[in-house]
């Protein structure tokens, strides 16, 4: 099959992206209410980590009363949402919307440019819902996802610590691919990444109170979820907010944050989480898997350390299911594996996870296209 142009692909994805960038004016996006709220409370001076709906309709979010915001981001994440929270939300929310898709965007052409994978996987997967419910939520992990994709076609460099730096930034667990790094001695991405992430949070000291790191972990892990079994409860159908007099919708069957069981698992959660991110990157460098490969798997890895993993986190998966699809050729039942889990529907009902499932296909076809049973490559100890 011959393989259609960069160009042509990217224009494929922008005629679907003009239905997606339509999205933010009828979608609430939940999560970017979270997020413009909080940057507007940081540059009007008030707390991001409290419930300021009592300073007036701007800070109302869907409803939300308890005395701790929605707001669960690091205080280095208001370095990007402060400034969106000087515009009025519609135009913030559009702003994002196209930031969120050029991320996208630009990550699967990257990958489809080095990949030998054929154009329909990126269709696909730019079609899958984890990508959807980015696009309703207003999540940020797209943008994510672009960061951590360049870090790795950037290895050694600078711009690979400023792209790992900003991920951290903005979203904490990518600072589990600095293991990675290490393991594989990639020391001048780790040297840079320390210095963009101490540049980031002195930035963040001279701009707000440094209680707002104590807020955020105590937010963090103990956050308020009165809202959360009402979402649960209801997988299906659409929700309406109002905000400013503006009637928005939330399409409440992409709700779900049971897609990690360990989130589930109470105390037990993170140090079983640690197990696995250790275990996987112990067999990925023990095994010969290549250093690309091995980075994507590993990048996916990570996302059990997510307790309440969405699915819109799912989008870091791509990376390693067009690596795996590119080495998978006509091996339609290893492809179709791979896939799957990406179109399953809301694991609440059904009472599954995501996370697991994908690790499983994952796993099968690492096995069948015979990682599983390479030599191995010298101890993981001896490396570090």
């Amino acid at each position: 099959m011959i393989r259609p142009p960069a160009w042509a692909v990217a224009a494929m994805l922008m005629l679907g992206g003009l239905w997606y960038c339509s999205l933010a004016r009828v979608f609430y996006q939940n999560d970017f209410r979270a997020y413009w709220i909080a940057g507007h409370a940081a540059g009007s001076g008030l707390d991001p980590y409290t419930n300021n709906v009592a300073h007036g309709a701007d800070f109302e979010d869907a409803g939300w009363r308890e005395a701790s915001s929605r707001f669960l981001y690091p205080p280095t994440s208001l370095l990007l949402f402060a400034p969106l929270g000087k515009l009025s939300y519609n135009a913030a929310k559009a702003v994002f919307t196209l930031l969120i898709f050029a991320a996208l965007l630009a990550s699967l052409l990257l990958l489809y440019r080095d990949l030998a994978v054929d154009a329909v996987w990126i269709v696909l997967l730019a079609a899958s819902p984890p990508v959807l419910a980015n696009f309703d939520r207003g999540q940020i992990d797209l943008l994510v996802l672009l960061l951590l994709v360049l870090a790795w076609y950037r290895v050694e460099t600078p711009i690979a610590g400023l792209a790992l730096a900003a991920a951290v930034l903005f979203k904490l667990f990518p600072v589990l691919l600095l293991l990675w790094l290490l393991a594989y001695r990639k020391t001048g991405t780790v040297l840079w990444t320390i210095v963009f992430l101490a540049a980031g949070t002195a930035a963040t000291l001279l701009l707000w109170p440094a209680r707002y790191f104590l807020e955020c972990s105590q937010t963090l892990f103990h956050p308020d979820h009165s809202l959360l079994p009402m979402l649960a409860n209801v997988p299906y159908g659409t929700a309406k907010f109002v905000s400013g007099g503006k009637v928005y919708l939330d399409k409440l069957w992409l709700f779900s944050s049971w897609n990690n069981p360990l989130g589930l698992m109470g105390r037990w959660g993170l140090p079983l989480a640690a197990v696995a991110v250790l275990a996987g990157l112990w067999w990925l460098r023990s095994r010969k898997v290549d250093e690309q490969l091995s980075y994507f798997a590993f990048m996916f890895v990570t996302l059990a350390a997510n307790m309440r993993l969405w699915p819109m986190g799912f989008v870091l998966y791509f990376p390693v299911c067009l690596a795996m699809l590119a080495k998978a050729g006509k091996d339609w039942l290893a492809a179709i594996v791979l896939v799957v889990p990406l179109f399953l529907p809301n694991a609440y009902p059904l009472g599954i996870s995501r996370l697991p499932l994908a690790m499983l296909a994952l796993a099968f076809a690492l096995w069948r296209l015979g990682f599983a049973t390479r030599p191995a490559s010298p101890p993981i100890t001896e490396t570090l």
